[in-house]
């Protein structure tokens, strides 16, 4: 079978994240999103308003951040991570969330 579709080991992918108040669980998902078996892609948190150390740890990790000074919602960070991205392929996933090693890949 031919493919005629991109190659995907050359597709950057970005991965777009809201997070609002979510220091109990942003470090697990970008702890998760770092043992990626695929690996070309960037990470944009958008902390929405938060007023615990959502921001703080996130600065921690290899990620572009984006800092709502007012809680405007999910839809609005998604779409504003999405204006900074230059993958070709956008993802969301959630603050809560923990990706599997190979969520990308798939």
């Amino acid at each position: 079978m031919m493919n005629i579709g991109p190659d995907t080991e050359t597709l950057q992918y970005s991965v777009i994240v809201a997070a609002y108040n979510a220091e109990a669980t942003i470090a697990a998902l970008l702890d998760s999103l770092q043992n990626q078996t695929f690996t070309n892609f960037e990470v944009i948190i958008v902390d929405d308003g938060s007023v615990d150390r959502t921001a703080e740890i996130a600065k921690l990790y290899p990620v572009k951040l984006i800092e709502n000074r007012l809680n405007r919602g999910p839809a609005h960070c998604r779409n504003a991570g999405a204006r900074k991205a230059v993958g070709d392929i956008i993802v969301f996933t959630d603050s809560d969330c923990i990706t599997a090693n190979n969520w990308l890949q798939e």
